[in-house]
This record gives structure tokens, C-alpha cells and sequence, in this order.
């Protein structure tokens, strides 16, 4: 089996190439699970989806039952904790700047702050640095995908 995300190649390698390169190099056909989560239930979705297709969804699923067991206390402690709600804004590309779109206002939220940049599921967006500035959040989280960190560390050593 094979698993790949399908967000395009910023992200990971396609799933058109990872399909090119199966039928290409490949003797046999191995089975291509291509997931493209949007939010946390559906991150959740993908790995019973994995256990399924690997004959085991009821393990999968007792999995994903256990997370959000975790993920439960988690909010529970955090929210006990009565800090104040920070407002944040995670940004997962600079050039363009990219907000950190899909499960990111979750984990936000869960972790009792207020994402200015949302909404919850709606894949990255672009904005310009004008319209972070107005959102004036308390903190910048600074969330990068590999290719922006690969880009940046260049961009660095280049100064």
C-alpha cells in the first residue's frame, strides 16, 4: 500500500506522479490511498480509511477513539487552566504569506485561543501583510510547510 497526500506538489508529491511512477516502476499494483484531510474529523476519517484498507478498521477506529479521548482532556485542562483568549494567526507560507488553513482554527480553538485568520476547513488563503497587521493578533505562529522552510533556510544562507 502506498499513502500519499493529495494537496498538490507544495505539499508532497502528487497523486498523479505517485500514480505515473506505480504503473511505471512497479511490478505489481499496489493499492494508492491518496488523502486530502480538511479537518480534524477528517484527518481522523483517513486513518480508519488506512486501517480498512489494510483489514483492520475496528483497530483503526478504537485508534481514533483513543486521540480524541486525548484530545478531550486536553481541551478540558486547557480550559480549566481560565487564561485569557489569545488572538493568533498561523501562517504557513511568507512569500506569498499563506495562513495555515484546513485543521490549523482547530487546534487553535482546542487550545483555548481565538484564530483570527479562519475559518475552521477552508484550505490555506492568501492574504498580504496589510491585512495581518489589521487582524492584530497577540502572537504569529509561524507553522511552515516543508517546501517554505527549504526556501527559507536558502533565502538565509544566501544573506
Amino acid at each position: 500500500m502506498i499513502i500519499t497526500q493529495d494537496y498538490g506538489e507544495v505539499c508532497a508529491v502528487g497523486l498523479k506522479d505517485v500514480e505515473q511512477i506505480t504503473c511505471n516502476e512497479l511490478k505489481t499494483e499496489p493499492a494508492i490511498v491518496s488523502l486530502a484531510p480538511s479537518s480534524r474529523d477528517s484527518i481522523f476519517e483517513g486513518m480508519i480509511v488506512i486501517a480498512s484498507q489494510l483489514g483492520d478498521a475496528s483497530r483503526g477506529k478504537k485508534l481514533v477513539d483513543s486521540i480524541e479521548r486525548r484530545i478531550e482532556q486536553v481541551a478540558r485542562v486547557v480550559s480549566s487552566l481560565g487564561f485569557p483568549k489569545q488572538r493568533v494567526a498561523c501562517i504557513e507560507w511568507v512569500e506569498p504569506l499563506m495562513v495555515a488553513g484546513n485543521w490549523m482554527p482547530e487546534r487553535v480553538e482546542l487550545l483555548g485561543a481565538i484564530d483570527v485568520l479562519g475559518p475552521k476547513t477552508i484550505h490555506s488563503a492568501t492574504i498580504d501583510f496589510g491585512q495581518l497587521s489589521e487582524l492584530d493578533p497577540d502572537t504569529i505562529i509561524a507553522c511552515f510547510v516543508d517546501g517554505e522552510l527549504k526556501r527559507l533556510a536558502k533565502s538565509w544562507n544566501q544573506c
